[in-house]
């Protein structure tokens, strides 16, 4: 919950449309002062659909649109956590999400032909993780830290959101994990369905980045938390 249990949402319908709840607009304020971006984030039309292709009506989730600045969120039951994570992500943005070129370059490395050298020692697999997975993983803890301590500065409690804790979600970006894209990209590509058929090197490295991913993302939520002051 976002406040002593109570749900706070970010828009409240006003007419037949909606306008932003006092507790997101002080919440936008604060991030506002804290950086020189205008934070654009907007109840989502009703024709408006996630990265799956669902729509965001009654989801409670939000999304963002880098080619035109802006970020949406479920009118109907986004919460403020939410937009401020989607201003996060809108007006915060890593260093390594905002390099446009990395995850093409990361998409294009697994459809290069690696030797089997360098796909049985891991490289492959790590060029994956690095160029793919960690960035999104990072942007999403950045996004978290930047929303929680906007959140707090508010004197609100940031909503989880049904996760266990703030980075639980961006932690299902990581290689593996629910939403990650690698994985899938790396198996088709170097004909590797399932840990079972991985080789030492491999596994070695599957074993580095999972030891190493939490840690990682502590950082970066630390990092994205300072933004705001």
């Amino acid at each position: 919950m976002d406040l002593a249990g109570k749900y706070l949402p970010a828009f409240r319908r006003v007419d037949v449309g909606f306008q932003p709840t006092k507790e997101w607009q002080k919440v936008k304020n604060i991030m506002q002062s804290n950086t020189d971006v205008p934070v654009n984030v907007q109840a989502a039309p009703s024709v408006v659909t996630d990265i799956s292709g669902k729509g965001i009506w009654g989801s409670g989730g939000g999304i963002y649109y880098p080619d035109s600045g802006a970020a949406y969120i479920d009118p109907l039951s986004g919460s403020v956590t939410t937009a401020a994570h989607e201003a996060a992500h809108q007006a915060f943005g890593s260093k390594l999400i905002n390099d446009p070129s990395a995850r093409a370059k990361g998409f294009e490395s697994l459809n290069m032909n690696f030797s089997p050298r360098l796909v049985n020692d891991g490289t492959a697999l790590r060029v994956g993780y690095e160029t793919i997975s960690k960035p999104i993983m990072l942007e999403e803890a950045n996004a978290q830290g930047v929303a929680s301590a906007a959140m707090n500065a508010a004197g609100f409690k940031p909503s989880t959101s049904g996760w266990s804790n703030m980075l639980s979600y961006p932690g299902e970006y990581r290689f593996g994990g629910r939403y990650d894209e690698a994985a899938p990209l790396y198996q088709k590509a170097f004909n590797k369905p399932g840990v079972a058929t991985f080789m030492p090197g491999e596994l070695d490295t599957l074993q580095t980045m999972r030891k190493s991913y939490p840690y990682a993302l502590q950082r970066q939520f630390e990092s994205g938390y300072g933004m705001i002051r």
